[in-house]
């Protein structure tokens, strides 16, 4: 299997720019039989990325290679590339069955498999009805399918849990997990959700404005975040910052100080991240923080609180509220207590 590689490759905000990028340089080599997810906010730059592994696009900068071969350079039919793009790609005049066997090695047996996969056996073998009446979901569906058809050896989908009732978005993740186990070849996925790339990922390429910010198994991000970046956008998203002051062993931060389990940095000032987790009401921890508002979870109930010396609005600490105890009403002072094992420790930065 030919591996497909970036080398210094990247697209430029501007035709002219040198150093300004809306993606890259990467550098990376993709192996023949894994699964690489992309992650990142909206924007980060995982579309841009799908484009130049398809070939669909030239990197402005650098190269990408098929072998020895720049990939756009390769003809398109032989390439080799099932592709799902964020727009579905379909023939909105031929119905679903004759959408997903549009390429010279699907077969009928082809096609029923990767509608199997894609949850959309019954558009298959309906009535016939041409895709431009499907709903968004069934498009989907239908173009996830049509990018499987063919047993490529090098599948891109972007995004192709979008726009998914929550069922049907796990039915077809565990049947594509298992594809993936069986298939021989390269699998890139760009997908916001962090559940999808825990579950699908060799390795996860984690994008952050047109950047690589880490390349690691997804065990390795989550037990070992190698950046304040890493935790707060990857292992603890919407974990809760709170600037410190390192002395020791001991880190003072707002209302006190506090204990960490955590490797400590070599700089003074520090950046503690608290998931939900490593943070409690009462005992004789912080004190003259205040309940700015309350804020129900799927779990039940969360405070945001705010120290009372803080002129930043916006720097406020999340804190779960135990079923069983009192809510504090907006306003009351609480005392927070940080739970040693649960905080990661990075240099000091800016809390916004």
């Amino acid at each position: 299997m030919t591996p497909l590689r970036f080398v210094g490759a990247g697209i430029r905000r501007q035709a002219r720019a040198t150093n300004d990028h809306l993606l890259g340089p990467i550098t990376l080599d993709c192996a023949a039989n894994e699964t690489i997810v992309l992650h990142g906010p909206s924007g980060s730059g995982k579309s841009l990325f799908i484009e130049l592994a398809s070939g669909l696009r030239a990197p402005d900068t650098g190269v990408v290679r098929l072998g020895d071969v720049e990939l756009h350079r390769i003809p398109p039919r032989r390439r080799d590339i099932g592709l799902l793009t964020q727009d579905a790609a379909l023939y909105d005049h031929l119905d679903a069955a004759r959408n997903i066997g549009f390429g010279a090695k699907a077969d009928d047996d082809s096609v029923r498999a990767a509608a199997r996969i894609a949850c959309c056996t019954d558009l298959v073998e309906g009535s016939g009805v041409p895709v431009g009446t499907l709903s968004g979901g069934e498009r989907r569906r239908v173009a996830l399918a049509k990018a499987l058809a063919t047993g490529p050896s090098i599948l891109l989908l972007d995004e192709p849990f979008e726009g998914l009732d929550p069922a049907t978005h796990l039915a077809i993740r565990v049947a594509l997990r298992a594809e993936l186990d069986r298939r021989e070849g390269l699998t890139i996925i760009a997908a916001h959700d962090r559940s999808d790339a825990i579950a699908l990922a060799d390795r996860v390429v984690l994008l952050d404005d047109g950047r690589i910010i880490d390349v690691a198994t997804p065990r390795d991000l989550l037990d070992a975040p190698s950046s304040f970046e890493v935790a707060t956008r990857f292992t603890h998203p919407g974990a809760s910052v709170l600037a410190g002051e390192i002395e020791g062993s001991q880190v003072t931060v707002a209302g006190g100080t506090t204990t960490t389990d955590a490797p400590l940095p070599s700089t003074k000032a520090v950046s503690l991240v608290l998931p939900r987790e490593a943070i409690t009401l009462g005992g004789d921890g912080l004190a003259g923080w205040r309940v700015a508002c309350h804020e129900p979870t799927e779990s039940g109930l969360d405070l945001l609180c705010r120290h009372e010396d803080d002129p930043i609005p916006g720097n406020l600490l999340r804190v779960p509220c135990p079923a069983h105890e009192p809510t504090p009403a907006v306003g009351a002072g609480v005392t927070l207590t940080l739970i040693p094992s649960r905080m990661l420790v990075f240099p000091g930065r800016s809390n916004g």
